[in-house]
């Protein structure tokens, strides 16, 4: 889909969706919307399905505060270096409502009003639709004086300088430097850069990777480039998403580092929320959140307990945050936190999938120990694109490059050097799940190298991490048995070979811990029961694992 600005000739089609999106007595008239495209059709933000315009946004600009009736009848009172960007109104065909439609389309008009200089944007909405528009910024200022159509409105406003000072209320706002490898994602790109390109918090900068793409992205990177100063672009040759995010740390500015993969997208205030997050932990603003207990699958449900943070990290510290960074050159461990936001997942239509992980019920600190057997036991988010990281961590210890995983990886070396990681109550990070992408395979048949990676990871974490802390062996040891549990289940049966000096290792490590399956308080009885029949008869058992998946 494609978002453009109206002309004339977009008049009838626009006419069309307003009139099957409301009644005749609150629907604009043609004859309306003629004047309107005569005096701002630069204001007007229209979404296309290939031909099909499925929705719309539209608003004049005034000095005034309010929304009034008359504007919606008077297109000659557009005043295009007007304070306030209105919106009229936020039109989709029913056949693409539940898509993100109406969604993209606000965060662009948000992102021009604030790159146009306005000090905000004005919409009126019913009742219903009040938390809706909450999620983008928009604040209820109660019963607005409109009859329009013989219907109670609701005016909302949303003020750019009040985000900026909420975003900033603990000193300055440094800049956020958002990173984006792309990799053949001209199909999808423009919809991910333009939700960060929406986001509330305005210190922002976008790097663009271009890994080695073969289609038009990086055609697609450098336009859109010169219409938004805040994104920078980079070509490299092909080399996989940790290179690219590691060429983009190194090129980054700002004290603060976020991820977006190029097909995914992110809540237009997610940066906002993550930078408060941050400027609390640099405050020292997070002692007494939560005990150094051992959490496992408390995590995502918010019960841990409030018995205080064992120390890990310091209080005091009054300088804005991202400013202590700079000053020290390096990330002192003491102080250092990664800041998390939930994630959901939805599917190329955008309709919503179960979700894989919930946040927690309250903002907590959970210590670097927790969180690393909340990665063990598949109960934490092991991604870094729903983080804020600070720089200095990432240029003394970058992605691994070469493999899968790399993000957890990346989490096992990382957590013993800093105090924690600081789990928001909020949702910001959309992830898109689309066929044939490197993690999300077209037919489940294809077997991922990712399989035998996490492997690798799993020994890792035996025979290095459990060093650093003892305490967490039998969830390592879980983990490891999982992970070839996982790698059995996918590895094609004529790969289950003794020449397969990999597969030999997998089942002689599971022979080895016959024990531990039948003892391990982590594991569930269908898992028990899978590792036994694989430690006794790994190909029979994957022949009839095979069969059953294609009844």
């Amino acid at each position: 889909m494609t978002i453009r600005t109206a002309t004339a000739a977009d008049l009838e089609a626009i006419a069309a969706v307003e009139a099957a999106c409301f009644p005749a007595a609150e629907a604009a008239s043609k004859e309306e919307f003629a004047q309107r495209l005569a005096c701002y059709g630069d204001h007007f933000w229209l979404l296309f399905d290939g031909e099909r315009l499925v929705s719309f946004v539209d608003g004049m600009v005034s000095d005034q505060e309010d929304l009034t009736d008359e504007m919606y009848e008077r297109a000659q009172l557009h005043a295009e270096d007007g304070a306030w960007q209105m919106i009229f109104g936020v039109n989709t065909l029913p056949a693409y409502r539940r898509r993100g439609c109406a969604a993209r389309l606000l965060e662009r008009a948000i992102a021009d009003a604030r790159a146009q200089g306005r000090q905000g944007l004005v919409l009126t909405c019913k009742e219903k639709l009040l938390p809706y528009y909450a999620k983008f910024g928009f604040k209820n200022e109660g019963i607005s004086s409109s009859v329009h159509g013989g219907a109670v409105w609701y005016q909302m406003r949303l003020r750019f300088a009040e985000k900026e000072e909420e975003a900033g209320a603990t000193g300055a706002s440094p800049m956020i430097s958002v990173i984006v490898p792309v990799y053949n994602a001209e199909k999808f790109l423009e919809r991910t850069v333009e939700s960060i390109c929406a986001q509330t918090y305005r210190n922002l900068e976008i790097l663009l990777v271009d890994d080695g793409s073969a289609d038009g992205s990086l055609a697609l990177c450098e336009s859109m480039a010169r219409c938004d100063s805040r994104i920078r672009v980079f070509h490299k040759e092909n080399g996989g998403a940790s290179s690219a995010r590691n060429l983009g740390v190194r090129e980054a500015r700002g004290g603060y580092v976020g991820f977006v993969d190029s097909d995914d997208l992110i809540a237009p205030e997610m940066y906002e929320r993550l930078a408060r997050g941050a400027a609390a932990a640099e405050g020292g603003m997070l002692s007494g959140m939560v005990s150094e207990a051992g959490v496992g699958d408390q995590i995502q449900s918010g019960t841990v307990s409030e018995a205080g943070a064992g120390g890990c990290i310091p209080s005091g510290g009054a300088k804005p945050w991202g400013q202590e960074l700079t000053d020290r050159g390096r990330t002192d461990p003491r102080s250092a936190v990664l800041v998390q936001i939930g994630r959901d997942e939805q599917d190329e239509q955008g309709r919503p999938l179960p979700p894989a992980l919930l946040p927690p019920e309250r903002e907590m600190l959970i210590p670097s120990e927790a969180f690393m057997e909340s990665l063990l036991l598949y109960t934490g988010d092991s991604s870094f694109c729903t983080k804020l990281t600070p720089r200095a961590l990432l240029l003394e210890h970058p992605f691994p490059e070469g493999v899968m995983g790399e993000d957890f990886l990346l989490h096992m070396k990382l957590l013993p050097e800093i105090g924690g990681v600081l789990c928001l109550p909020d949702t910001g990070y959309h992830v898109v799940h689309r066929a044939g992408s490197v993690t999300r395979r077209l037919d489940a048949s294809q077997f991922s190298r990712s399989y035998i990676d996490i492997v690798r990871h799993a020994d890792y974490v035996e025979e290095e991490v459990c060093v650093r802390y003892p305490s967490l062996q039998r969830q390592a040891r879980r983990f490891g048995l999982y992970e070839r549990l996982d790698y059995l289940l996918h590895v094609p049966v004529s790969d289950m070979t003794g020449s397969n000096a990999f597969y030999r290792g997998v089942i002689g490590y599971l022979r080895r811990h016959v024990a531990d399956t039948l003892r391990s308080p982590y594991l569930d009885r269908k898992s028990r029961l899978y590792l036994l029949l694989f430690t006794i008869a790994p190909r029979t058992l994957r022949r009839a694992h095979k069969a059953l998946r294609r009844l």
